[in-house]
């Protein structure tokens, strides 16, 4: 087997198809880095089923498609085909050829194609096993391939001894047979755990059986007992019922003629009774008409007290806003003549500033005259002495040094003037500095105040979002609520309608004439269909119709015929039929019976329901004759009233029979009535739609408080940026204040330097006063010798000392008018800030002032109206007053009037119960008749009821079949003791005994399958240790041999040294690792890593070839693993290359010219357009392809 050809389409920078022919042994691929050698081996290792984008140099497996080049538009799609020849058959396929294809599209779906058909990678795998040709195999090895071998961990370069082995494919089997091996313990410890289940309920569910045999065996016996029984009762019953309603019938004829007499009394007595009524509701309207009078009489005295109230409470505010006023006045007099003292201060200041100011100017005219004359004098002075100065050299010295301290004096009095103007300047600029201070301080103010006002609106602001929030979730948790009830509802309405719509608790009869109706001609429904019953009367009407409710209603009896010949026919049971045409029915006579007084009579059960008006006689037939009572004991007042004539219902279901027989108890509340069935479904659909309005207005009110919460949340957060924005403001005002007080510091301390400088400045001029005061008596020494001429200057330097003495008091006095000047000067300002200050209080004072006597103008006013609302209540009380003193007699008129009327109706109601006493003692007769009567039907029915409820068998059809009773006592005792062996057997399941046959057919069916699984896991067992063997003894094997090779191998390489290979595992050849050894010649080395490039490249090579000469693969493709070596092992390598080409092929990717030198043919790959592989082919036998 050898690789033929190679086709690669799209792949990385192969963006156009290209077909690499590997007909030579050894096959060399050239080119320049980065043209795309590499790609090709990349190819390979993809096509083989690399699933590693990292190993293919990607980030994902899309990333091998054609990407795309300043030229090329990027592909879709990427494939690779190796082409293999298979004529020696070492692949496991009979085709002489076999193709191998891989193609990816951008979307990152891979397929795999053998031989241009779908397969698995699995089957490739599978394929290429123990051919050496995998894709981790060691015949693909470039230099990260070297590192990884001589880098790897014991146990994985095992894998390679693995595959030059050949017991990869075992090694796949013992994988398998271990997973099959795990499934069938799983499958194995499942069935018996199923087992150990069903056994625990075997003998349960045997017993069960055992009961439900008993049970269905004494439940067949006593229904045909139970049965027959009834049936027995219910014809002797029919009998009785027959003979009573005849004699009834005559009975009722003489109390007819009876009743009639009361009418007329009735008649007038109801006259008389609505007489009463009106004039009791007409007194009863002046008596309310009289109250209220009182009433409003009353109110209006409370509301002249309020008045009162109110009328004090605004003199007490009218009285302290004038005293606020008065304050307030006192005030502004205070402040006024505190401004007028400001303002004579303010003037005396003035007056001062102005004296200071004409005593500085004549000061300062008065220093300009003495410092003329002084120049003059000191010009003539220089005159005389320049004369000296030619006579004698020490005195021109001397003279010299006195004009240095005299201009030095001269200098310090310019300095001491700067330091005044100096000061002048700093001063300005302090209080300059002080006045910024205070608007700075106003502003700053200002902004805390505003701040203030932010953080209340946010508090306020967040309260509302609380409460928005709060809201929020209450309601929606009220609609979630709801929500969950709604869905309750329509659940409950859903099994409701189906219900209905399947006619679920109707009798079998029924159901089959309900569900066939449209067949069935005339069929107009059910009684429980065609009322409509109040809640509150829902018991009455059920517990007086009972089985009734079922009764159907047809047009006419030809309609009820085809009906019960239909259930004949189809074998569906009975059903009772109410035909139109047939019914007559008539609601009882109560007038005469006088029950509307009675307390709890509440009327015919008829009144209670309403119906088709064509559907008339059925409901006067079934609830005409049938009275409703409010309870238990309302009914028996009834009953005695009307001598227990006809039946009477109360709302909780108690029944009076006619004759007298009561019926009650408790009700059983599981089982629902038909009527309560379609009004619940009714109720269902009315609070759905409640329900399904409420969410609706709550949702609208929610949306409401989201947008006003959204509302407030966006004015918070134009709150909060107002206040980053004024703590912004606020920090450059305290930045702004600090530094004008740190620059008042700065200017009060300039101040201070001025001063102290001022205060040198004068000393030192002191100092040089004296030291001019000594020269000149130096002078005057040197002058005494001297001429008249010197006595003359002596003079002028007298003068001049004279001059200069005055001109320096006159200095000093005007520096301290200057600082005079200027203390005047802060003090005007500050009386002006004081005014301003007053002056603002004052005018505040004026708008209090005013703002108080508009309160008190409408204080004025609120009196006035007061005044006028205490006029118009004290002639409504005197209106009052007349109208109850004018009602009050025609209540009394009144009131004598219905007196006489009502002992009127007493007279006549007595001679009423005289009369009617007659009449009852006719219907006593009637009375136990009908009670009779009823208490046949009523066992007839409950009879019908329970046949049908428990034995779906009617009376009818059941009396023609039954066995006829002698003895019921007997019968009945049996009876008794099947209930007693049902009862005594408990609860009993029906399904049982086919429950107990299933499980032991599913019991012997899994004990058979445990004991497969028990065979399959030991056949299991023993095929994974024979694999085991196997495999040990071909790893044992091969290790030995190329073990041998290797040392063989790599001392040929190096010519010398010594290398082995060693097992980490020796006693455990499956899990064994295999360590390498290397010593190259005169080295002793501990570590592999202590190797050089060339050296660990020599020793894997060595390695590759040891499992080439053991086991070797069909193509070896060895990427730049020549790189690290010199020439001399160059050769060497190529040589061994050369030497194994005889048997296999070799792909080399190369760039060393002696490597070339061995290839039977060369493939350039070019990049002539940027970012696109090119191939160029050479064989040495055909020149350039």
């Amino acid at each position: 087997m050898f690789l033929k050809k190679l086709k690669i389409d799209g792949f990385k920078s192969f963006a156009k198809p290209v077909t690499i022919d590997f007909q030579s042994p050894i096959t060399a691929l050239v080119g320049p880095n980065g043209s795309g050698k590499s790609n090709i081996v990349d190819a390979i290792r993809w096509a083989l089923g690399e699933q590693s984008a990292k190993t293919l140099r990607g980030g994902k497996m899309a990333d091998v498609i054609f990407a795309g080049s300043d030229d090329c538009k990027p592909l879709k799609k990427a494939s690779v085909t190796l082409y293999f020849d298979n004529a020696d058959q070492t692949l496991a396929s009979e085709a002489r050829e076999i193709k191998i294809s891989r193609q990816v599209t951008e979307d990152g779906q891979s397929d795999y194609l053998l031989n241009g058909s779908l397969c698995r990678l699995k089957d490739i795998e599978e394929l290429m096993m123990d051919t050496g040709m995998g894709k981790d195999s060691y015949s693909i090895v470039g230099q990260g391939k070297i590192d990884s071998i001589l880098n790897s961990k014991p146990e994985k370069l095992r894998e390679l001894f693995e595959e030059a082995a050949g017991i990869s494919k075992y090694k796949m089997r013992k994988d398998e047979a271990e997973k099959r091996l795990d499934k069938t313990k799983q499958d194995l410890q499942r069935v018996k755990d199923l087992i150990w289940e069903l056994d625990k309920q075997l003998n349960p569910l045997k017993k069960a059986a055992e009961k439900a045999r008993k049970y269905e065996r004494f439940h067949h016996e006593l229904k045909e007992l139970e049965v027959n029984l009834l049936l027995d009762k219910w014809s002797k019953n029919s009998l009785d019922l027959n003979d009573a309603q005849a004699e009834k019938e005559i009975v009722s004829r003489d109390l007819n003629k009876n009743r009639k007499e009361l009418d007329s009394l009735n008649e007038l007595l109801e006259v008389k009774k609505n007489k009463l009524e009106v004039d009791q509701d007409l007194l009863d309207e002046r008596q309310a008409d009289f109250y209220q009078l009182k009433i409003k009489k009353e109110q209006a005295e409370n509301n002249l007290k309020i008045l009162a109230e109110r009328k004090n409470g605004l003199n007490r505010e009218r009285l302290n806003l004038k005293e606020q006023i008065s304050i307030l006045q006192e005030n502004q007099k205070d402040l006024h003549d505190k401004i007028v003292g400001l303002n004579d201060e303010n003037k005396r200041a003035s007056d001062q500033n102005a004296d200071i100011k004409d005593r500085l100017s004549s000061k300062e005219d008065e220093l300009l005259l003495k410092k003329e004359k002084l120049n003059q004098q000191k010009e003539k002075l220089l005159v005389l002495r320049e004369s000296l100065l030619s006579e004698n050299v020490e005195l021109t010295d001397i003279h010299t040094e006195l004009e240095k301290v005299r201009e030095k004096s001269y200098y310090l009095e310019k300095e001491i003037e700067n330091l005044i103007a100096e000061r002048k300047g700093i001063s300005e600029e302090l209080d300059m500095n002080i006045l910024q201070q205070e608007n700075i301080n106003e502003d700053l103010n200002s902004v805390i105040d505003d701040l203030s006002s932010l953080n209340e609106n946010i508090v306020r602001l967040d309260n509302r979002i609380n409460e928005s929030k709060k809201g929020i979730t209450e309601l929606q948790e009220g609609i979630d609520s709801k929500d969950r009830q709604l869905q309750q509802m329509a659940s409950r309405l859903h099994i409701l309608e189906n219900m209905e719509e399947d006619y679920q608790g109707y009798f079998q009869g029924v159901r089959g004439v309900l569900k066939n109706s449209e067949v069935l001609n005339g069929v107009i429904g059910v009684v429980a269909d065609q009322i409509k019953v109040n809640r509150k009367f829902e018991t009455a009407i059920e517990t007086a119709l009972g089985a009734k409710l079922q009764n159907l209603i047809v047009e006419d009896d030809e309609s009820a015929q085809q009906c019960v010949n239909f259930l004949k026919r189809e074998k569906a049971g009975r059903a009772t039929f109410l035909p139109l045409n047939m019914i007559t029915g008539k609601r009882a006579e109560l007038t005469h019976c006088n029950l509307d007084n009675v307390p709890g009579f509440l009327g015919l059960a008829v009144e209670f329901i309403s119906f088709d008006s064509e559907l008339t006689p059925v409901f006067n037939y079934l609830l005409g004759r049938i009275i409703i009572a409010s309870d238990l004991k309302a009914a028996r007042e009834i009953a005695k009233k009307i001598r227990s004539s006809f039946r009477i219902v109360t709302l909780d279901g108690e029944v009076i029979s006619p004759g007298g027989a009561i019926s009650g108890g408790s009700r059983t509340r599981n089982k629902q009535g038909l009527l309560a069935r379609g009004r619940e479904i009714e109720e269902l659909r009315e609070k759905i739609v409640d329900i399904k309005g409420t969410i609706e207005i709550e949702e609208r009110k929610k949306e409401e408080l989201l947008v006003r919460l959204e509302q407030d949340e966006k004015e918070k957060g134009g709150c909060l940026k107002e206040i980053n924005k004024l703590k912004f403001t606020e920090n450059d005002l305290e930045k702004d204040l600090s530094n004008f007080k740190k620059e008042q510091l700065k200017l009060e301390n300039k101040l201070e330097n001025l001063d102290q400088n001022f205060v040198k400045c004068h000393e030192t001029l002191g100092e040089t006063d004296n030291r001019k005061q000594k020269i000149e008596q130096q002078l005057e020494l040197i002058n005494r010798e001297n001429d008249k001429g010197r006595d003359e200057i002596f003079i002028k330097e007298k003068e001049i000392a004279e001059l200069e003495r005055l001109e320096e008091e006159i200095r000093k006095d005007i520096t301290e008018l200057k600082v005079e000047l200027a203390t005047v000067k802060q003090k005007e300002e500050n009386l002006l800030r004081e005014k301003n200050s007053l002056q603002e209080q004052r005018e505040t004072n004026e708008l209090q002032i005013k703002k108080f006597r508009e309160k008190v103008a409408g204080l004025n006013k609120k009196e006035e109206v007061l005044k006028e609302r205490k006029t118009e209540l004290v002639l409504k009380k005197e209106e009052y007053v007349d109208n109850i003193s004018s009602l009050q007699e025609e209540l009394e008129g009144r009131k004598k009037d219905f007196a006489v009327q009502e002992e009127d109706f007493k007279g006549l109601k007595e001679k009423h119960q005289i009369i009617e006493q007659t009449v009852n003692e006719y219907n006593e007769k009637n009375h136990k008749l009908a009670l009779k009567i009823t208490r046949l039907e009523d066992r007839n029915e409950q009879i019908e009821e329970r046949l049908s409820d428990e034995y779906d068998l009617s009376a009818e059809e059941g009396i023609g079949e039954r066995i006829e009773i002698k003895e019921q006592r007997q019968v009945a005792n049996k009876i008794a003791e099947f209930k007693e062996a049902i009862k005594r057997l408990g609860t009993v399941n029906t399904g049982a005994v086919m429950e107990y046959n299933e499980l032991k057919d599913r019991l012997g069916y899994l004990r058979d399958q445990e004991e497969d699984l028990l065979k399959a896991r030991d056949a299991i067992v023993r095929i994974i240790d024979d694999i085991k063997d196997k495999m040990a003894e071909l790893f044992h094997l091969t290790f030995q041999k190329v073990k041998t090779e290797f040392e063989k191998t790599f001392s040929h390489l190096f010519n010398g040294g010594k290398a082995r290979l060693n097992l980490t595992k020796t006693d455990n050849l499956l899990e064994t690792g295999v360590e390498i050894e290397a010593q190259p010649p005169g080295k002793q080395l501990k570590k592999l890593s202590l190797m050089s490039g060339g050296e660990r490249a020599l020793t894997a090579i060595a390695l590759v070839f040891a499992f080439l000469k053991v086991n070797p693969s069909p193509i070896y493709i060895l990427d730049e693993i020549d790189a690290p070596l010199d020439d001399a092992n160059v050769l060497r390598f190529a040589n061994y290359i050369r030497e194994y080409s005889a048997y296999v092929q070799f792909m080399l990717i190369t760039h060393n010219k002696k490597m070339m030198t061995q290839a039977d043919a060369i493939y350039g790959i070019t990049m002539e357009e940027r970012g696109v592989s090119k191939l160029v082919s050479l064989r040495f036998d055909e020149g350039i392809a």
